[in-house]
């Protein structure tokens, strides 16, 4: 009788039992649209404040101090979910058995050091934002330069397009969709 391997992405018959996304891509999608949604609301308040200053060092906007003190939660949140992300991915590629070893492969320290390896840009941006320019935003400041707080802002624009790219890329294998013209059409929006 010949063993049957653990396969990264789920078998046809359990896409019709379960559907395509509902084990794989589902809880890697979540995360990318809520940065997604954080994004368009940035890069409107980047707007909304740059377009409003006449003055780009003195003229102030409520939206430039209110928006800083709401993204840092999201900071946060988005260092859990990237790594909840890179959890899940691990379990279904089939490296999270724990004999029970300190040190086993799937060990929940040797996920962490798979996250940080593989994210270690990302967090540190992260962090930056929310160890450095929150206070140097808020203490430092004094209230000036709300214009270049908003042209800041507004360089979120991308995110959205590079969330629904990663999106795509997860989706297209599960859903054998590759080289059709949804993955091409995203990495077309990307080049903008």
């Amino acid at each position: 009788m010949a063993e049957s391997r653990a396969q990264p992405f789920p078998s046809r018959q359990e896409k019709l039992r379960h559907g395509p996304l509902a084990s794989y891509c589902l809880p890697l999608s979540l995360p990318r649209l809520v940065s997604s949604v954080q994004a368009i609301m940035a890069s409107t308040a980047g707007y909304i404040v740059s377009t409003s200053c006449k003055h780009i060092i003195d003229d102030q906007h409520w939206l430039s101090s209110a928006y800083t003190q709401f993204a840092v939660p999201y900071f946060i949140y988005d260092i859990y979910a990237m790594f909840l992300c890179h959890w899940h991915k691990y379990q279904v590629k089939g490296h999270g058995r724990d004999d029970g070893d300190a040190r086993a492969p799937g060990s929940t320290w040797a996920v962490v050091r798979g996250y940080l390896h593989k994210e270690f840009l990302m967090v540190l941006h992260h962090a930056v934002m929310v160890l450095v320019c929150f206070p140097l935003s808020v203490v430092w400041r004094q209230g000036k330069g709300d214009f270049f707080l908003g042209c800041m802002l507004m360089a979120e624009v991308s995110t959205p397009f590079v969330c629904l790219g990663k999106i795509l890329i997860q989706v297209r294998e599960p859903l054998g969709l590759e080289g059709t013209a949804r993955v091409g059409a995203s990495g077309d929006l990307q080049g903008f």
